[in-house]
C-alpha cells in the first residue's frame, strides 16, 4: 500500500452488514469483500462485531492494484 488507509469503527447499525460499511467509506457496497480479506475476517456474520476497528484501504491503491493486475483482452 502507497497510500494511508483510514479506519473504521463498526457500528451497531452495521453489525453483520459488510456491505453497509462500503458504502460509508467508500460510497459503493462493492468493496465489501475487500475490507473483510485486509482484515482477516473470514465471516462477517460472526467475525464483525459492532466496536471492532477495521483497517479500511485507501482507494487508489485498490485501483492501482487493479490497473495492475487486470485481465486485458
Amino acid at each position: 500500500m502507497n497510500y494511508p488507509v483510514s479506519y473504521y469503527q463498526v457500528r451497531q447499525d452495521d453489525f453483520m452488514r459488510p456491505d453497509l460499511i462500503s458504502y460509508k467509506v467508500y460510497q459503493t457496497v462493492k468493496f465489501w469483500w475487500l475490507i473483510m480479506t485486509v482484515n482477516n475476517i473470514n465471516n462477517p456474520f460472526t467475525d464483525l462485531t459492532v466496536g471492532l476497528t477495521l483497517q479500511i484501504p485507501n482507494l487508489l491503491d485498490v485501483y492501482t492494484f487493479y490497473k495492475k493486475y487486470s485481465v486485458r483482452s
